[in-house]
């Protein structure tokens, strides 16, 4: 049987930034991604630490991607695209054990 997701996140990637900045997560349950992009290039949602965490979004697209995390901890959330880190696409995701 599987598990539906337990959270949604919204993200949203401008040509600037990632919003929100900090995303906080428990690990072990899956949690759906919903990722718009609103800017006119295309980037990618990556956390820097876990290779299988990377979606790449379109130009006005918006994609959908349920996750389980199982490392505990702070990872840098990125875009790997050209200059993005540069330009302010630059957060965090915090996995902690869920309370």
């Amino acid at each position: 049987m599987v598990q539906e997701a337990v959270r949604v996140v919204n993200v949203t990637l401008t040509d600037n930034a990632i919003e929100p900045r900090t995303i906080l997560v428990p690990a072990d349950f899956p949690i759906r991604f919903v990722v718009r992009n609103t800017g006119a290039c295309q980037h990618q949602l990556a956390a820097e630490g876990i290779p299988e965490f990377s979606i790449d979004v379109l130009p006005g697209q918006t994609r959908m991607v349920t996750f389980t995390f199982v490392s505990l901890g702070q990872f840098p959330l990125v875009s790997k695209f050209d200059d993005d880190a540069q330009h302010g696409l630059r957060g965090e995701l915090i996995i902690q054990t869920l309370i």
